[in-house]
């Protein structure tokens, strides 16, 4: 398959639209709006073909970030970014963590990116559902020290949901052979 032009990103967020609200996650167009973010990324030459080919079928690797085409949000929430799929916008990594849990995070549950590559990118533009699990905004942030001392001899990761760097990698559940599975 032959890349295509990228897309038309400003186009995305001309018109302001209804924040999608993941209480009534309708699971055909959120995935349907996850699949177009993929195809953008695709286009945009950030993520491969074969990477493209394997999401389209619910294959996510936990080796590299998918990274998002599309521009940032800024305010209070900068850095994290949206798709807009029939007039809603979902935030992207908050859609694909919703995709992989089959629901969404309560009031006090943040999208956590665990991604492996975490020191080297921004992972507020990271979508990979193999990189995002809800969990409390305080354990969420205390997920730097694993960030910052993987490396270290004899650190052990001390959450529960193991974190995806280093040998902390080593200890995740839910992963066969270093990717995820989503039924689609």
């Amino acid at each position: 398959m032959a890349a295509t032009s990228a897309p038309d990103l400003k186009a995305e967020f001309e018109d302001a639209t209804e924040l999608f609200s993941f209480r009534d996650l309708d699971m055909p167009n959120a995935k349907a709006a996850f699949l177009q973010a993929i195809k953008a990324s695709f286009q945009a030459g950030l993520v491969t073909q074969q990477q493209y080919e394997k999401a389209r079928q619910g294959s996510f690797s936990t080796a590299t970030c998918i990274m998002s085409a599309y521009a940032a949000k800024k305010g209070a929430n900068s850095g994290y970014t949206q798709v807009r799929y029939k007039t809603k916008k979902y935030d992207l990594h908050r859609l694909a963590c919703a995709l992989r849990s089959f629901r969404d995070g309560s009031s006090d549950e943040e999208a956590s990116h665990l991604c492996p590559d975490g020191l080297q990118t921004d992972r507020r533009g990271c979508f990979n559902p193999a990189h995002l699990y809800w969990e409390l905004g305080q354990i969420n942030k205390s997920r730097l020290c694993c960030q910052l001392f993987h490396n270290t001899t004899g650190y052990k990761c001390p959450h529960n949901i193991p974190c995806l760097v280093g040998e902390c990698l080593h200890q995740t559940n839910n992963i066969t052979n270093g990717e995820l599975h989503l039924l689609w």
